[in-house]
């Protein structure tokens, strides 16, 4: 069966609203919905079951089905959203019967005063944190796991993978400058281990977190939005194996479409829809299979 089967309340839509633009008066404020206790059957590790060709969680079948929500970490006025939003947003996941949420600003925050990385990682700011610790913190009380990239392909307000180029160094190398990949690695270190003040959890043992994406789009070479390198499968080995010395609990999912090579270290792949393309969805299901991995659509 499809995932709308199995959820069958669940209803996809896309939020692209300045979420900081006040609100008209005539509208009443949301009624505010008591916290639920988190289900017991979401609360362990997301797994993929390859005798059973499925996601599991505790040896129970989990369907990954929900929405993206990019802004939880960070806004596109390069501001922290006010926690009530983010909570609704939770809400709305928990009324839609969704299982995931995908934030890009969760994971990718850099490039901006505001953001995680603001230019280099000495130090990371510790004032972007409390967002990001927040959304984890309730993707737990309401039984939501993530999905967040570590990079972004295109130039936009969160940033980019130019963003961990050194001074003077072209974006187009940033695959395979090492400079750069220290710097990227470094990141990916402080963000793994990083311990959340509300939950007392490091992200790298929390459960909440379904898959550590690579990266948003990249494997889109689009110039026009700021994409103009492609990763290489060395660099895709490299960095899904360094993730794995720090955190074997969760699923590395590969952001760079129809990138479908065998390996250990990658857990998922997947690819982005805004069109109906039912032969590239049949030949993505059928390339991942061929390699014993699961495959998502992570925007459609």
């Amino acid at each position: 069966p499809t995932d709308s089967a199995l959820n069958s309340k669940f209803t996809t839509f896309l939020v692209k609203t300045r979420i900081n633009s006040p609100a008209p008066v005539v509208t009443p404020p949301p009624t505010p919905i008591p916290s639920p206790s988190p289900k017991p059957e979401l609360s362990g590790f997301v797994r993929f079951d390859s005798g059973k060709n499925q996601f599991a969680i505790n040896d129970a079948k989990f369907v990954p089905v929900g929405f993206n929500a990019y802004w939880l970490g960070l806004t596109e006025e390069y501001t922290y959203p006010d926690r009530s939003q983010v909570t609704q947003m939770f809400q709305i996941a928990q009324k839609m019967a969704a299982t995931v949420i995908r934030s890009h600003t969760l994971g990718v925050s850099c490039g901006s005063p505001n953001s995680l990385r603001p230019n280099d990682n000495r130090p990371l700011n510790v004032h972007a944190w409390p967002a990001i610790e927040f959304a984890f913190a309730e993707a737990r009380t309401y039984g939501i796991k993530l999905i967040c990239p570590l990079l972004d392909a295109y130039s936009y307000f969160h940033g980019s993978y130019g963003d961990f180029c050194p001074p003077g160094v072209d974006k187009s190398t940033f695959f395979t400058n090492q400079e750069a990949r220290a710097a990227f690695k470094s990141y990916v270190s402080e963000w793994l281990n990083h311990v959340n003040s509300i939950t007392g959890i490091a992200i790298k043992d929390d459960p909440s977190l379904m898959c550590i994406e690579l990266g948003n789009e990249l494997g889109n070479y689009r110039p026009d939005a700021g994409s103009i390198a492609v990763p290489t499968r060395e660099w895709i080995t490299d960095v899904s194996a360094y993730i794995k010395t720090i955190d074997r609990n969760h699923l590395v999912l590969n952001g760079s479409d129809e990138y479908f090579e065998a390996s250990a270290t990658v857990d998922v792949y997947g690819a982005h829809f805004y069109w109906v393309d039912t032969n590239r969805i049949l030949s993505g299901a059928d390339n991942s299979a061929r390699v014993a991995r699961p495959y998502v659509i992570g925007e459609y």
